[in-house]
């Protein structure tokens, strides 16, 4: 199959000036970039006049491992639709695999395990699977710290042995030669939040030896924020890895630990090499059970879940709820059986079934057995111009699968968000509404905001020959008119043609160069 891009202002990622130009595709590649192709060279025409082409954005912390949509939902059309054809899997310290006992158990709180027939152990295994299978877009895989770590301690936070230390290290290290793009960890959630600073070190320093990359949710955000930072700067210097932190969204409050954070990583890129990547939103996506007071937030999720609908405890959690303003908090993800739910503020849904708001939540808790996740608008909407367009940053969904309320552009210091779209949980609009947000506000350049999701992530993960147009490289690429995608190539396939989803398994499954 042979595809001609004509007439297009092509910002090929580099983040050099855009030029007009036409691009031929021929099965997965791009084999000639050149001004007015004949039009009888193609078995097809993609005709761009008046839009613009970009490589296909990457997104390097994807969740659609997490709430198992890259089984439930393989041709992933709302990534397609974002212009999304590559994306990284495997982040805040939970991953698909490696598996010792064949059990998905560290991502339960996001998803229902149990639909999914889990036929493998090793990454190998299960890149080969995902390759039976068909995706609708480009996947690759970080290791989660998480899922190696509880499949040898179970479900009780504790120290390793010197001996399950050395097993993680080869595991990981195995990982890697099956192609791992990096390590993550999620140093914030319960049973990684304990985890001694050295255990990281050492598998951080494998990490580097391999030079793949660390991806880190830190340990703690707005009061703690200082010394959990402290703790990636002095991995980043004693391993001398190559780090991305997660979802660094500034929260309200805390302005000057956030502000200082950022210029610390400015200032130290002369030495590291540290990122971080954010979105265009006011509100973080929050797992449901990290509203419970710190008591109980002890132990597994079923611990937490007893706690939860214990009769003699409902007075002091309902107690600690009340601080929430309902207001600010948006229901997002939730079980099939839920799915009227979403795009509901607490607010909403306490006034809709005659219920205090802090009562709510304890229901909402219940009948979600903590596998809720909700929006929380705690971000400093000042402080996240300066962090998107940060020389240091790139753009990513964090919560890619959600329907993100987007942010809409602040006015004299006020944030609006637009009504969530309740149609489909698979729905996200990050990128999209970045370049919106770039082509309005020209805080950045529209060709440094596109190296931001194409080259800059590529380049970072060495993800080989995406994120540029160029000859020879893969050919996903993507037609963007008034600001979203109407044609999506993914290896040279059109995905999205005209804005009809064509329903094709493009994707390839992705793995690190040894």
């Amino acid at each position: 199959m042979t595809v001609l891009i004509k007439n297009g202002l092509v910002y090929d990622g580099s983040g050099e000036t855009p030029v007009k130009k036409d691009i031929l595709v021929r099965g997965e590649r791009i084999v000639r970039i050149s001004d007015n192709m004949p039009k009888r060279q193609a078995d097809l025409i993609v005709d761009a006049v008046g839009a613009i082409v970009t490589p296909g954005f990457i997104d390097i912390n994807a969740s659609l491992d997490h709430y198992l949509n890259i089984f439930t939902d393989s041709t992933l059309e709302g990534y397609i639709r974002q212009g999304v054809t590559t994306v990284i899997g495997g982040n805040c310290g939970a991953s698909l695999a490696p598996l010792f006992s064949g059990s998905l158990a560290p991502i339960r709180k996001w998803g229902n395990v149990s639909e999914i027939n889990i036929n493998w152990h090793s990454l190998a295994e299960f890149f080969l699977t995902l390759e039976k299978q068909g995706l609708g877009v480009n996947f690759g895989t970080l290791v989660g710290h998480s899922t190696i770590r509880r499949a040898l301690t179970g479900e009780t936070p504790r120290d390793l042995t010197d001996s399950e230390l050395e097993i993680l290290k080869e595991t990981l290290t195995q990982a890697f030669k099956d192609g791992a793009y990096g390590f993550s960890t999620g140093l914030e959630y319960v049973h990684s939040k304990m985890v001694p600073h050295h255990e990281i070190a050492e598998l951080v320093q494998v990490t580097a030896k391999e030079k793949r990359v660390y991806a880190t949710h830190l340990r703690e955000l707005g009061n703690g924020l200082k010394k959990s930072f402290q703790e990636v700067i002095d991995i980043a210097k004693l391993t001398g890895a190559n780090i991305e932190i997660s979802h660094f969204q500034p929260l309200k409050g805390f302005d000057k630990n956030y502000l200082k954070a950022k210029e610390v990583i400015e200032r130290e890129m002369a030495e590291t090499s540290i990122n971080f990547d954010c979105y265009p939103s006011d509100k973080l996506a929050v797992p449901i059970y990290q509203f419970l007071p710190d008591w109980a937030k002890k132990g597994n999720l079923e611990a937490m879940l007893r706690r939860v609908n214990s009769d003699h405890l409902e007075k002091k959690l309902l107690a600690h709820f009340r601080k929430v303003s309902p207001e600010d908090v948006y229901i997002c993800h939730v079980d099939k059986s839920l799915k009227f739910l979403v795009g509901k503020s607490l607010e909403e849904y306490a006034g809709g079934n005659n219920f205090r708001s802090d009562e709510a939540l304890l229901k909402l808790m219940k009948l979600s057995h903590l596998r809720a996740v909700l929006f929380h608008r705690l971000v400093d909407v000042g402080l996240l111009e300066g962090f998107l367009t940060s020389s240091y940053s790139f753009i990513a969904s964090g919560e890619v699968g959600l329907p993100i309320r987007p942010l809409e552009i602040p006015q004299g210091g006020q944030t609006q968000s637009k009504p969530a779209d309740s149609k489909s949980g698979c729905e996200s609009r990050v990128f999209t509404e970045f370049i919106k947000w770039v082509k309005k506000e020209k805080k950045i350049s529209m060709e440094k905001a596109i190296a931001k999701v194409t080259s800059l992530p590529a380049g970072k993960y060495k993800i080989e020959k995406r994120g540029l147009i160029k000859e020879d490289n893969y050919a996903d690429i993507v037609v963007l008119r008034d600001d979203g995608p109407s044609d999506v190539l993914v290896n040279g396939q059109l995905a999205l043609e005209q804005g009809n989803f064509k329903k094709v398994l493009a994707g390839n499954v992705l793995r690190a160069s040894k």
